[in-house]
């Protein structure tokens, strides 16, 4: 077994090493008569895991307390994880939402070619941006903006990210404004 140790050099640096070995035992003498190892630093790789830590963690309360809904799609269009603007938004807990297609979720019956346009332009690569109509778990529909960005790892993609903004109010002023202008 490897044990994994902090230590602090005669120089005063701390550094980090990994120790893996195993005794040699004489039976006839019934002792450990030596101890066979090694010794790896490996504290460069430590500090590679430490800042991955603090990445995960940047990434990870920007993704729970954006102002918007986010959902991380994978390439098949199911959802892998929400936010809480998301969860508020549409009313769907992660347990209601994951490995769920997000279509099946939040697109209204009569949107639902421009959704899977939407999916297949995101799996396929595309960014997308738009306007239009998805649906609340009680079946209240709402105006979103919409941004979906695809997750790439060298020239392969992994994932995708859609991003809802409700303008549902805007949408609603817009109208209003739009019908006294027809009425003068």
């Amino acid at each position: 077994d490897a044990s994994e140790f902090r230590i602090v050099t005669k120089s005063g640096e701390v550094r980090w090493v990994r120790a893996v070995g195993r005794p040699e035992f004489d039976v006839s003498q019934q002792r450990v008569v030596r101890f066979i190892g090694a010794t790896q630093d490996i504290t460069e790789h430590k500090h590679a895991e430490e800042e991955l830590k603090i990445q995960q963690a940047y990434l990870d309360q920007l993704f729970e307390n954006a102002p918007e809904g986010i959902v991380l799609l994978d390439t098949e269009d199911r959802v892998l994880r929400v936010n809480r603007e998301f969860i508020r938004m549409f009313g769907y807990t992660p347990a209601d939402a994951v490995n769920r297609p997000i279509n099946e979720l939040i697109v209204p019956e009569d949107r639902l070619d421009e959704g899977w346009e939407l999916t297949y332009k995101l799996t396929h690569g595309q960014g997308v941006h738009t306007e239009t109509v998805r649906r609340h778990k009680d079946g209240r529909r709402l105006h979103v903006s919409v941004v979906g960005a695809p997750v790439r790892i060298g020239s392969g993609q992994i994932a995708a990210y859609a991003i809802y903004r409700d303008i549902t109010e805007r949408k609603i002023a817009e109208e209003a404004l739009h019908q006294s202008q027809q009425q003068y």
